[in-house]
């Protein structure tokens, strides 16, 4: 059995590979289409089920469910159910990257001003470190 932290970095380069433009998938083929989604289906249910026993590990787990829902065939309880975790864990998160990556995709699914002056604030203060190559999707995801 495959670890669970794979399956979050499996949904975490899948789901950014589909949601950049030059590099997304063109799933023309329908079959093709259903098996990918039956496959992130089964990852993302199996992510659910999981625990991160540090406020960085959740916020991984719940980074990679929402990344996952967004470029999936999704029910809205899931997404509730993952917001409500990352309601919890994000105050906790001292990991900056993860941070304002959470608050961004959270922001996607939930549109709030202060979801997104805080994935706005700690984009800045990356970029300003030379760390804007770490964020260059969320910059993209909160663009005016």
């Amino acid at each position: 059995m495959k670890c669970w932290i794979d399956t979050v970095r499996e949904v975490q380069s899948f789901a950014a590979r589909q949601l950049s433009p030059e590099a997304a998938s063109d799933f023309t083929d329908v079959e093709q289409w259903k098996l990918v989604q039956l496959h992130l289906a089964t990852a993302l249910a199996e992510l659910e089920a999981v625990q991160g026993d540090t406020p960085e590990v959740e916020g991984e787990l719940v980074l990679a469910l929402l990344m996952g829902y967004g470029v999936s065939v999704r029910n809205g309880r899931n997404v509730s159910r993952v917001l409500e975790r990352a309601e919890q864990v994000l105050p906790r998160i001292t990991d900056p990257v993860l941070k304002c990556k959470l608050a961004a995709y959270c922001y996607v699914e939930f549109p709030d001003e202060d979801l997104l002056a805080m994935a706005r604030s700690l984009l800045l203060e990356l970029k300003q470190q030379g760390r804007g190559d770490e964020v260059k999707l969320v910059e993209e995801l909160i663009a005016d």
